[in-house]
């Protein structure tokens, strides 16, 4: 049997649940053969490198076929370094999507906020009227799985809704300023460290990411384990002198 065959059938047959006589024939070759015997030893030694990251996904089994196919004999410490090359680029595929995955739930996220905020303008849909924020903290007790704070802004507070976007519960409080309604949500599921557009302020010693959609601004900021999401078409610098 040619080397290409055994350690293909070797390799993509660890643990195989029947055995073939082309299995049987592909072992007895990495016995006889030195340069497959080590080849399956490296692909082993990297294998549990890879599962030491973490990351579960698998690479498509066609895909590490045709690698294996396409992979050329060479000399024990150039196949050393291709693995450890080959290693490092599947480490920063998946981490990539991985983080592009975060990213895109975030921004998803941040514009049914924007969206909730348009459809609930002049308060339509308020469920606690009220301008005492201990009432309005003490409304949304188990209705949300988080402690809720009402911070206090620069503005008057109005009251508030139980929010459900992307399945996630969220607490809205409402506010007013000069006529312009602000809609501040709160949750423990949202991190602005995933959104990689808008930019980063410090505003009163916290650092705030600033998004502009659909004509509105949104700050985001955490504190204390919750993420604040506030939305208004007031100005930036108006909002920032009320947070």
């Amino acid at each position: 049997m040619k080397c290409k065959n055994s350690r293909k059938i070797n390799y993509l047959s660890e643990y195989p649940q029947i055995v073939t006589g082309d299995m049987l024939e592909a072992k007895r070759h990495v016995n006889e053969c030195r340069e497959c015997k080590e080849f399956l030893e490296q692909e082993r030694a990297f294998a549990s490198l890879l599962r030491q990251t973490g990351i579960k996904d698998k690479a498509p089994a066609g895909l590490r076929q045709r690698i294996l196919m396409a992979t050329p004999a060479r000399n024990t410490r150039s196949k050393l370094v291709y693995r450890i090359l080959s290693a490092a680029a599947i480490l920063i595929l998946f981490a990539g999507g991985y983080i592009f995955k975060l990213h895109s739930d975030t921004k998803s996220l941040i514009e049914n906020i924007v969206n909730d905020h348009i459809s609930f303008l002049s308060y339509s849909g308020i469920q606690i009227s009220s301008s005492n924020p201990d009432e309005v903290k003490a409304w949304f007790g188990s209705r949300v799985d988080f402690g809720v704070n009402v911070p206090e802004l620069a503005a008057r507070l109005k009251g508030g809704r139980l929010c459900l976007l992307d399945k996630k519960r969220l607490a809205l409080v409402f506010y007013e300023h000069e006529g312009s309604q602000i809609s501040l949500f709160m949750t423990g599921e949202l991190n602005p460290e995933r959104l990689l557009s808008g930019k980063e302020v410090e505003i009163k010693g916290k650092k705030v990411r600033i998004v502009e959609q659909k004509g509105y601004n949104l700050l985001l900021w955490q504190d204390r384990g919750l993420t604040y999401a506030l939305v208004s078409d007031l100005s930036l610098d108006e909002l920032k002198k009320i947070i």
